[in-house]
């Protein structure tokens, strides 16, 4: 007689294999898993959205807003396993303080306003009462018998109806707040029944930068997890990551605009070079060094304002340290 741990062990391993012979659906194996794909601009406009009361007390400081367009797509699987976004900025050097954003958190429930709810109760009162006898009674010849008896009865029933109403339970689909000191900030988009989690959404912020401010650059982090199958157990995965390094300039400033696109060139043959490597199994040890040296470089506008390259070579050469350095 085998032991109960063997015959059990023994007897998952046959069903399994029995499930994969006569074809029930695997999605790890049958189904191709889910993967995500991120695209964004990587050039961003900023424009100046300061408050005159900020402005009167704050003379070395002003607010900009900038939208963030952002990218989502199902390039394999099923979207029905996208289970949640997460979109991360912030600024690494600490030059740029978020003051707002949007969207900001969201909850959503299932039922379009209260819930009405209604209680019966239902209350039923019986009383009952009886009497009864025999009475022997001799008149002359005769013996009469008689049996006299008496019933009472009362019945009451009494039905109490309350309605009432209360509010839907509700759950998040969208959460968002600051991290990195105020420095940065994150969106989590959680899977809703109101809205797709595929197409293109929209981030607003507005950062308190210096006065002088005419670009700088943002670390920008896409993230996606998913639903995953394999013998019959669900697992959550990542299934799509993304980094960019934003390009900001000033709206109207076209010597930062056209730095800031060649950055977003820049970056983009880095990328290109990176799939190429990844392809041949090769690396690109240099491609965060170039890339944040040619961002520190496009900063350099709001100080330098003689520095403003005119193509991706150039914005790399201002980047390089002077000898001696």
């Amino acid at each position: 007689m085998l032991h109960n741990g063997f015959g059990f062990r023994y007897c998952v391993f046959a069903f399994v294999t029995a499930a994969s012979s006569h074809g029930i659906p695997n999605r790890s194996e049958g189904g191709e898993p889910i993967e995500v794909a991120f695209d964004c601009a990587a050039a961003i406009s900023c424009r100046d959205v300061t408050p005159l009361e900020f402005a009167e007390s704050n003379y070395h400081e002003r607010i900009i807003e900038m939208v963030i367009p952002l990218s989502i797509r199902v390039i394999r699987g099923d979207s029905a396993d996208l289970q949640e976004l997460v979109f991360e900025i912030r600024s690494p050097q600490r030059r740029m303080r978020v003051v707002q954003f949007r969207p900001q958190t969201q909850l959503e429930s299932m039922a379009d306003g209260p819930i009405q709810m209604t209680e019966t109760v239902e209350k039923q009162r019986s009383i009952g009462a009886s009497l009864g006898g025999s009475v022997k009674a001799p008149i002359g010849d005769v013996r009469i018998e008689g049996a006299p008896s008496a019933n009472l009865g009362v019945s009451s029933r009494n039905v109490v109806t309350e309605t009432w109403k209360k509010l839907p339970p509700k759950q998040a689909t969208v959460v968002s707040g600051t991290t990195a000191d105020g420095y940065g900030v994150f969106f989590r988009f959680k899977r809703s029944t109101q809205e797709s989690f595929e197409g293109v959404k929209e981030l607003t912020l507005r950062f308190i930068v210096p006065a002088s401010f005419r670009a700088d650059w943002l670390l920008l982090s896409c993230r996606a997890t998913g639903d995953r199958l394999k013998y019959f157990i669900k697992a959550t995965v990542p299934c799509g990551e993304r980094r960019y390094v934003l390009g900001l300039h000033s709206a109207g400033d076209r010597g930062a605009q056209r730095a800031a696109y060649e950055l977003a060139r820049l970056q983009s043959n880095i990328s290109d070079k990176a799939a190429q490597a990844r392809r041949q199994n090769a690396a690109l040890a240099d491609q965060p060094k170039t890339i944040q040296q040619a961002a520190e470089a496009l900063h350099r506008l709001s100080v330098e304002p003689e520095a403003a390259p005119t193509s991706a070579q150039g914005l790399e050469q201002i980047a390089e340290p002077a000898a001696g350095d």
